[in-house]
């Protein structure tokens, strides 16, 4: 089995294509492992060609048979996910940490990871992209697995931490400190 970007005339003679293996028919059923095609990061369909022929290539160039199997890749989404950590107000910690979906499209949807698991069901992305809002430090590293749907029903699986170091002090103003002033007298 061979892959080309073009479809071709007659695949024995196409030399740009990608070798994906052999078929081996056992009692008229032929299994292969699984195929990996480049991933599409074009905003529309691509297309594969891909064929399968006789090896070795018989010797009479007209009985070549082969087979074509056309491969459509449907767009990735594009979007990224980013975190902002809560802000500190001294020992305090605000509730303003969030994680956010950046360049998403208006008909992209998303899903959150609970305790590592999806559920298989997606939401409309709110507008300005905040999908966790009002977080505060808590001190404990947290992780949210996120997937961002497209259209096609294609996603893209993001996992971003947030670090949750807790607020501490401003350095010099919460260490207690004694002034001492010692006289010595020779």
């Amino acid at each position: 089995m061979i892959r080309f970007d073009t479809p071709q005339s007659n695949p024995y003679e196409g030399s740009n294509g990608v070798y994906l293996g052999e078929l081996i028919s056992s009692n008229g059923i032929a299994t292969m492992r699984t195929i990996s095609f480049p991933p599409n990061t074009e905003t529309t369909s691509k297309t594969y060609y891909v064929y399968g022929y006789l090896k070795p290539t018989p010797a009479d160039a007209s009985c070549r048979p082969f087979a074509l199997l056309t491969v459509t890749i449907k767009p990735n989404p594009v979007a990224t996910v980013k975190t902002m950590e809560a802000t500190c107000a001294g020992t305090v910690s605000a509730a303003d940490g969030s994680v956010a979906i950046v360049g998403f499209k208006p008909t992209d949807t998303y899903e959150l990871a609970n305790n590592g698991i999806f559920s298989g069901t997606s939401y409309p992305i709110p507008g300005d992209g905040l999908i966790v809002r009002n977080l505060s430090r808590t001190g404990a590293v947290t992780t949210y697995g996120t997937r961002v749907y497209n259209s096609f029903g294609c996603y893209l699986e993001k996992a971003v931490m947030l670090m949750n170091t807790p607020c501490s002090c401003v350095p010099g103003l919460c260490i207690p400190f004694v002034v001492q002033r010692i006289v010595s007298r020779k």
